[in-house]
């Protein structure tokens, strides 16, 4: 799971590193694999202002330029940019700046450059003024990137972006999640843990509630023949979008974790997987046939063309979305390409469900297809987190893409979740970890991270939330307190029993060696799943 610290600090606050960020989730069970910077090291550009220009009088496209950098004196600047003008605030390198630039050998890669002072064609150039691609901010170079008409003259370039909110500086935390732990496959889980483990707020993101019904019920039909696959499906209807390219905050964040923006529509559902832990898909309207969902199991020998152009055979059992005539999408694993929402899409049908998670286990292995989707389902997401999910997508839509919500939604509901309940004992939480944890933090602590806890006089009833199905225990919810509270606050053992028998003198040890010895001189290999 790859986690950007601009995109987290949306949900929490924490004034820490991504060094210490990335140290205080690797204690509390969420492993640091590695952390990747982002962003160009603007140090030793600054904001200038164009003075005047003339022509370069050995060269047709080349402007000579005065540039005011806070200086005593304006430096000489030749420019090859056409916009280039007089009266402009634009952002120069400085002599003695290195900036990662396209190299000439493969555009497509960059290579370090040092700004030096030089001539170009007999006219002495000090400095460079710089398009959006030579700093890092975008892939423009059709000319330089000119300022709001308030920057400063000399200000760290660095320093005016941070100020108008358009620093890309950002560092992405590739965690290793483990299969217990789905909640933290969402940029919300992880919070949400960095809220407790910090003592902050956990933000959470501002959704407009819709109720289930209204009209959108005569919108579309939804069919849940197979409850134990599907148990929850909600459906809305969202008309006259305008399919095209997500504007610049949104692909920013997808691509800060590796994601390529593909439209606005398809943007806001991968935005809203990662967010939210929840899976979405959208589907063009206008090709459901009869505006009707039918949730089954496929049937043997069943095919279907997927988002990415492959006829795939079905495995007999795997969960698979249809219309009134055909399969249009193998749920919780990949959409079909027969209902795409493309340039052409003016109406949607947004989805979102629980699927089994066994069942999207098998149906993804068989495909030999895992997707972002299938990576979630099959470790199980939130069962009842599907409305606001869905309610979240579709008013980023409208906000990207414009179009109307039709009011309400379907939600197919055979089988509620029903909350589940833990009594947990303070004095047994002592005896496990061998330090007395205050009652107060441990209630602190479990209702940051989702649990209602009531308090009795010798224990405490924990409602466990719905988006952690790992925690079934009393010695469950101890652990959630162990790696909360810290491990380090837990003492070491005075004294350590050491047995006076060494495990591999026993006779099962010594058979178990001469079999996997034997094992091994025949030609096999070991392995531990």
């Amino acid at each position: 799971m790859k986690i950007s610290t601009n995109w987290l600090s949306d949900y929490v606050e924490t004034g820490l590193s991504a060094d210490e960020l990335g140290e205080l989730l690797t204690m509390s069970g969420l492993e640091l694999e590695e952390i990747e910077s982002f962003g160009a090291d603007l140090e030793g550009v600054v904001v200038g202002l164009v003075l005047e220009t003339s022509q370069h009088p050995d060269a047709d496209r080349l402007t000579v330029c005065k540039v005011d950098v806070g200086d005593e004196e304006p430096l000489q600047i030749v420019c090859g940019a056409p916009n280039v003008a007089g009266g402009q605030k634009v952002p120069v390198a400085t002599v003695g700046t290195t900036l990662m630039l396209p190299s000439r050998e493969n555009p497509s890669e960059r290579a370090a450059v040092k700004i030096k002072k030089s001539k170009l064609r007999g006219e002495v150039s000090q400095g460079m003024i710089c398009a959006e691609d030579e700093l890092g901010l975008g892939a423009d170079h059709d000319g330089i990137l000119v300022l709001d008409e308030s920057a400063a003259i000399g200000q760290p370039f660095a320093e005016y972006l941070a100020e108008t909110g358009q620093s890309k500086n950002d560092a992405v935390l590739d965690l290793a999640i483990t299969p217990n732990r789905p909640d933290a496959t969402s940029y919300i889980g992880v919070a949400r843990d960095v809220a407790a483990l910090t003592n902050k707020a956990l933000k959470m993101p501002e959704i407009a509630e819709i109720a289930a019904g209204g009209p959108a019920l005569k919108q579309v039909v939804v069919e849940i023949s197979d409850p134990d696959c599907c148990p929850r499906y909600v459906g809305m209807v969202i008309r006259d979008v305008k399919v095209g390219p997500s504007p610049e905050w949104l692909r920013d964040k997808l691509e800060a974790i590796g994601l390529r923006p593909i439209n606005n529509v398809v943007d806001v559902t991968n935005f809203v997987l990662h967010e939210l832990g929840q899976p979405l898909h959208a589907f063009d309207y206008d090709l459901i046939a009869s505006h009707k969902i039918i949730v089954r199991r496929s049937t043997k020998g069943e095919r279907i063309t997927t988002l990415d152009d492959e006829e795939r055979k079905l495995p007999e059992g795997a969960v698979l979305i249809c219309d009134a005539e055909k399969p249009v999408a193998v749920g919780g694993v990949m959409g079909g390409a027969n209902s795409e929402v493309s340039d052409t899409t003016t109406n949607l049908l947004l989805e979102s469900a629980y699927f089994e998670p066994v069942a999207i286990r098998k149906a993804a292995k068989a495909l030999g297809l895992q997707t972002d989707a299938s990576y979630r389902f099959e470790r199980g997401v939130d069962p009842t987190g599907q409305a606001r999910a869905a309610m979240r997508a579709a008013q980023l839509i409208v906000e990207v893409a414009g179009g109307t919500i039709v009011p309400g939604m379907v939600d197919a509901n055979p089988k509620p979740h029903v909350p589940q309940t833990v009594t947990l004992r303070p004095d047994r939480v002592q005896n496990v970890l061998g330090v007395k944890v205050p009652t107060e933090d441990i209630t602190r602590l479990l209702t940051a991270i989702g649990f209602e806890v009531d308090e009795g006089k010798s224990r405490l009833v924990c409602t466990i939330p719905p988006f952690r199905p790992d925690i079934e225990r009393e010695i469950d919810v101890i652990e959630e307190v162990a790696r909360l509270w810290g491990y380090e606050q837990i003492p070491l053992p005075g004294t350590t029993p050491v047995p006076l028998v060494s495990a591999g003198d026993t006779p099962e040890a010594k058979l178990l060696d001469e079999v996997r010895q034997r094992f091994i001189g025949l030609g096999f290999r070991e392995l531990y799943t």
